[in-house]
């Protein structure tokens, strides 16, 4: 029975999204699928409240949980600067060590393996801080330096590291995320109440999910909803998610531009309620400069809703079919793309390759790709 490593701090932060929510639903599914592998689960938080929302499955004997009695940046800088503590001090012996995100630590026996989900900090340097892409850029050369094999989210960002570091293609894998299996078209009753609750109505509306980050480009998705208000079009932009940094940057940007009755701002949407808010959307809208992968968009297609997205990074390589792809820095490009979404019709006939383009994510595929490489490995 081989010994899984696998590194579960960001679990608890999975509704933030992003590498929680594919540490938990990776994790998930490795073991629902694979019996005979047993998973030593590392973490490192140190908030008694939130070890409770550790992960591990009802019945199954086969997950260890082990804690790390430091705190993440302190773990990280002495993993960077010293080369110490090595995880089997952590863990005891592991055939393989699994680092979901982009960090690794040092390790005496066994195999290494890293998931690096985007390298925004190299590819877009001027929307993030100097400090956080310098110290990223640490992080990563360290991590690439430690593991056996990369996983890498998309083509996109395969092709990225492989263009920054010339890593070898015996070394690196490219595995697409999953999507949870409770992502599918909501029934129309659920979509009514969701309007309801938001307060919209039967008012099209056209759907942002994730962090107000610089490199999302929400200033110019907002600045071609001002366009569609001048057109007197009636529509309505929602921004999921409960963030406290760069939110108040947005809300000054829609005051600024009189949209405030047309943006809302609902928080953050509960697991059981987002289906329905995809479902009612005319489309998803993730203009980015810059993704590793995009899970709004393969949750969207799950859900028969089509995309909106820019033609840069992985995002033309998840949409498929299943939505329009425009230059982001091109605002009549996507007042274009709106309009052509408030048709309902043209609407249907993408929402159709949408589905399609969806039932290529799977949390299960992706996990027997990942156990395929563990299989290489031990």
């Amino acid at each position: 029975m081989p010994i899984i490593g696998f590194d579960a701090s960001m679990i608890p932060y999975q509704k933030r999204r992003g590498w929680g929510v594919y540490s938990f639903e990776l994790l998930r599914a490795l073991v629902s699928i694979n019996s005979d592998n047993k998973y030593v689960c590392v973490y490192n938080f140190l908030h008694k409240g939130k070890r409770e929302l550790m992960f591990r499955p009802k019945g199954h004997r086969n997950i260890i949980l082990k804690h790390i009695p430091l705190p993440g940046r302190i773990l990280e800088k002495l993993w960077l600067k010293y080369n110490w503590p090595d995880i089997d001090l952590f863990t005891g012996h592991t055939d393989i060590f699994h680092s979901p995100f982009e960090r690794l630590p040092p390790k005496k026996k066994g195999a290494s393996i890293v998931t690096i989900h985007d390298v925004i900090y190299l590819m877009c340097p001027d929307k993030v801080s100097k400090d956080f892409a310098n110290l990223s850029k640490a992080k990563l050369e360290k991590v690439i330096e430690r593991a056996d094999i990369i996983i890498a989210d998309s083509n996109s960002t395969a092709k990225d590291l492989n263009e920054l570091y010339k890593i070898s293609s015996r070394k690196l894998r490219i595995i697409w995320c999953g999507v949870a299996d409770y992502m599918r078209p909501a029934p129309l009753s659920h979509v009514n109440a969701i309007r309801t609750s938001i307060g919209i109505g039967d008012i099209p509306y056209f759907l942002f999910v994730g962090a107000p980050d610089a490199r999302k480009n929400l200033e110019n998705l907002i600045g071609a909803m001002a366009v569609l208000k001048e057109k007197s079009l009636d529509f309505r932009l929602i921004i999921a998610g409960h963030f406290k940094w760069g939110m108040e940057r947005i809300q000054h940007f829609v005051s600024d531009k009189r949209l405030y009755q047309y943006v809302i701002f609902p928080g953050y949407i509960p697991d059981e309620d987002l289906p329905a808010l995809y479902t009612g959307a005319q489309a998803l809208c993730l203009i980015s400069f810059y993704e590793g992968f995009g899970l709004p968009v393969a949750e969207a297609a799950k859900c028969g809703c089509p995309s909106i997205v820019s033609n840069r990074s992985s995002l033309p390589e998840v949409v498929g079919d299943g939505g329009i792809v425009v230059p982001p820095d091109n605002i009549d490009a996507i007042v274009d793309a709106l309009m052509q979404l408030l048709d309902q019709s043209t609407r249907e006939k993408l929402s159709a390759k949408a589905l399609k383009q969806g039932s290529l994510f799977s949390w299960k595929k992706c996990a027997k790709e990942v156990i395929h490489v563990y299989e290489e490995l031990t």
